[in-house]
Parts: C-alpha cells; structure tokens; sequence
C-alpha cells in the first residue's frame, strides 16, 4: 500500500519526465538563432538514443506484459462466466421465487375456504381460514417489498406460520373433544330405532289417552246409573285398558327403548291394578264395602304442616293419608300421564339429537382437514428448503470461488510488480502496478464483503475494471512510444 500511494504521488512527474525523454529524440539540428538575438524559446536537448541493452531490456518488458495481459483475460473470461452462471444468487431470482410462493400459497387459502362449515365444524373451519388468510398477506407483503439482507419480512412470514400450527393444534384438540361428545349421544341406527319406537309409541299413548278420556265420561255420569250398567261400564275399561297392558308387553326392547318400555310397563300395570282394585269395590253390596273392603292407605309428604315443638299429637314422620279406591285409580292416572310425558321428552331427545349427523360431519372434515394440512405442510418444506439454501445460492461455495478469484488477481499483481522497472520504464511500471492494484483490491473487498443477492459488491468490481484498463492503455502507449525511439 505504501508502494502504490508512492505511486500516485510522483506518477505525474515520471509522466512528464517520459515525454521528456520523447521529445529528445527529435532531431536537433535547428537552426541557431543570429547572435545577439535572444531565443525565442528553450532549446531542446536532443534524447539520447537507445543502447541495445536497453531496446532488450524494454522488448523483455513488453514480452511480460502480454503474458501478464493473455493471463488477466484468461481470468476475466473464468470471472464473467461464473458471475454469469449465478443466477441463483441474484435478487432477481430471490423476487421471482418469491412471487411464486405468494402464489402457491393462494391455493392453500383456496384450500381452507372448502373446509366443511357445517353447525359442529364451523368453528375448526374458521380458526384455519383465519390463519391461511394471515400467512397470504405475510406472503404478498414479502413478495412485494422484500430487499436483500432485509429479514423483518422473512421473521413476520414465520410469526404467521408459528400462528397457523397453534391454530392447526388448537383444531384438533378440538375434535378430538367434539369426537368424544357426540359419541357418548345416540348413533344412526340408534335414532333410527327410536323413530320407529316413536311410531308404536304414539299409538299407545292414543290408545291410553283415549282410556282416561273414557274413564273420564263413565265417573261424570256414573252416579246416574244402575250399579249393574256401573259395574258394566268398569268391566269394559278394564278390557278396553288390558289390550294396551298387553301391547306394551309384545313390544321388543333396543338398548334405546328398553328402559322407556319399562317405564311404560310399571305406569300400565299399576294402572290396571287400581283400575281393577276400583272395579271391584264397586261390585260388591252397598253394606258391606266399607266393612269388607281394607282401607288403603297413601304415605303423603307434601302439604303437611311441620309439628310445632311440645305437640303431643305431633308425628315424627310422614302422615299416612287413607284413599278411596276411585283416589287410587286417580293417582295412578297421574302416574302415567306423567311417565307418558317422560316417556314422550325421551323419544324426542333421541330422535331430534344431532350426534351422530355431527359425528358423521365431523369425521368427513376430519378427512378434508388432514388433506388441507398435508397441503400446507408440503408448502412449507419448499419454503423451508429454499430459505435453508438460499434459493440455492450456495454462499461456502461462492465464498470459496470469490476468494480464489482474489488470490488470482493477487497473483497477477504480484507479476505485474516484479516486471523490470529501469528508469525509462518506470512512468510505464507505475500505471501497470497502479491498474493491477486496484483490481487486486476490488478482488479482496468482494471476497470478504459479498453476500447472496448482492449486486453493489459486483458494480465496485466492474468500475475498478474499467479504471484499470484506461491505466493500462496509457502504459501501452507509452511503452510503444518508446519502443519506437530511434
């Protein structure tokens, strides 16, 4: 470095001095001017002529210098054509790989929006269309904006990312939860059974509300006729009630209806019992119902005032309340409209339960879903491959050719400098050294600065380069011109 400041600061002095030594070599046999007159200018000293030495000495120079410049255009040809083959490593490449992720990545938005949304799977479809939609703008603003050595693009697209595989996470926790509700409801066939159990079950119920409406009729007219058409009238609601008894007991318990005809059975076989209990009460002579007959009794544990403290007469438990038959029967009745009713919100609960639909739509997004993660997944192992290799630029292998290319220039520097460099040839020397320094230093500086996508690092390259070749021009120049000299 010292050398070449040396250089720079006598290169103007050694040029002067070189067209001095030019113009010496022009003829100098003026005419002197008449004595007594002053010269109008200086004369020129003749130059000295070349000594064959010398004429050798700058032909050696010379044979060197093409050598070193056959050379340098050997290295310059090996330079361009690797610069040339990397495309990879150009931004251009980078932007264009980037338009196409943005792209790619609209089909896995596209992807999401055809998810089932349905009434169970409506949430898991959303929470994934969110997170697509976020990742495509993270993609459209990298691709849009991107710049090299400017990652806050390249961590924002990941911030999505990391976003969408907590939303993937979150989706199937939530199915597996949803899974395990609507399996614990009734299955398809399950509803379907309970559907046709409906159909026999509202004849039933018919066929029982029919028989209290009966009941109904015959107690409001039975004090206006004979104990005979009143026996008659209880006789054929028996009958009339034994058929749904008997019906009842024909029917075929599923694992979905055999608690509900149990129900039925109980509430029926009670009724019937009260219903016949009544009957025959009413059968029997006037005198001798109230004698005969056993008086039954009903535990009641409503409506019973609390005994206050120090009653004597006070119970300590539930007050036994004695019923008439026609009480027994009414209670009875009341019984099974109650387990009608039950019986009743059951059925509905299991034939209007969407369980096993929302199983079945479930398990159909769930196929969907995993297809749509694949897809997503897939599109990330390029984007993650071509972030792992730099869109393949390979930055060790191009650091290691930029820097063989810096020690060949180094080389062709240090040739240029052991060139002979006798007085006459330094001014031509000077320029050979300073054009071959410059481009050794422009060499260095882009083997320790270069990185992927960089293209400033190239311009300072190319503006040395063609520096170096005027310097080198002018060198030629003047070695012709000397070489020339008589």
């Amino acid at each position: 470095m010292k050398l070449r400041f040396g250089f720079r600061i006598y290169l103007p002095v050694l040029i002067l001095t070189l067209v001095a030594l030019i113009a010496c070599s022009q003829d100098g046999d003026e005419t002197p001017a008449p004595q007594g007159l002053l010269p109008t200018q200086s004369p020129v000293e003749p130059a000295r002529p070349l000594t064959g030495a010398e004429r050798a000495t700058i032909d050696e120079f010379a044979s060197q210098q093409q050598s070193i410049g056959e050379e340098r255009e050997q290295f310059y040809q090996e330079f361009d054509d690797w610069q040339a083959n990397l495309t990879a490593c150009h931004p251009g490449t980078a932007r264009e790989a980037l338009r196409d992720f943005a792209v790619s990545f609209g089909a896995i938005t596209h992807s999401a929006s055809d998810l089932p949304r349905t009434t169970s799977t409506m949430e898991l479809a959303d929470l994934l269309i969110d997170a697509a939609n976020a990742e495509e703008a993270a993609f459209r603003q990298l691709r849009d904006r991107w710049q090299p050595g400017n990652i806050s693009l390249l961590e924002a697209v990941e911030v999505k990312r990391a976003e969408a595989g907590r939303a993937q996470n979150e989706v199937a926790d939530l199915s597996f939860q949803l899974q395990d509700e609507f399996e614990e409801g009734p299955t398809a066939d399950e509803v379907e059974e309970m559907q046709e159990f409906s159909k026999t079950f509202d004849d039933i119920a018919d066929a029982w509300d029919d028989f209290h409406d009966d009941y109904s009729t015959l107690v409001k007219k039975e004090r206006r006729l004979e104990a005979e058409a009143g026996v008659a009238g209880y006789a054929q609601l028996i009958e009339q009630f034994s058929k749904i008894v008997s019906e009842i007991g024909e029917l075929t318990p599923t694992d979905t209806s055999e608690e509900l005809i149990e129900t039925l059975q109980d509430a029926s076989e009670i009724e019937l019992e009260k219903l016949e209990y009544l009957a025959e009460s009413l059968s029997e002579p006037p005198d001798s119902r109230s004698a005969n007959t056993p008086v039954p009794t009903q535990v009641v544990t409503e409506g019973v005032p609390e005994a206050s403290a120090g009653d004597p007469d006070a119970s300590d438990g539930p007050q036994e309340i004695a019923l008439s038959p026609a009480e027994e029967l009414n209670a009875a009745i009341e019984r099974s409209e109650a387990a009608l009713e039950a019986v009743e919100k059951s059925i509905e609960e299991i034939v209007n339960d969407k369980s096993a639909e929302n199983l079945e739509d479930l398990k159909g997004f769930g196929v969907q879903y995993r297809v749509f993660v694949h897809e997503w997944n897939q599109f990330y192992e390029g984007f993650s491959d071509w972030r792992a290799t730099e869109g393949g630029c390979d930055r060790v292998e191009a650091g290691m050719r930029l820097t063989e290319f810096s020690r060949q220039a180094g080389g062709l520097a240090r040739q240029v400098r052991d060139l002979p460099q006798s007085g006459f040839l330094l001014p031509v020397y000077t320029l050979m050294v300073e054009a071959a320094e410059r481009e050794e230093g422009a060499f260095r500086t882009l083997a320790s600065s270069w990185t992927p996508y960089a293209v400033d690092v190239f311009k300072a390259v190319d503006e040395e380069r063609v520096a170096s070749g005027q310097l080198r021009r002018q060198a030629s120049i003047a070695l012709e011109e000397l070489r020339n000299r008589s």
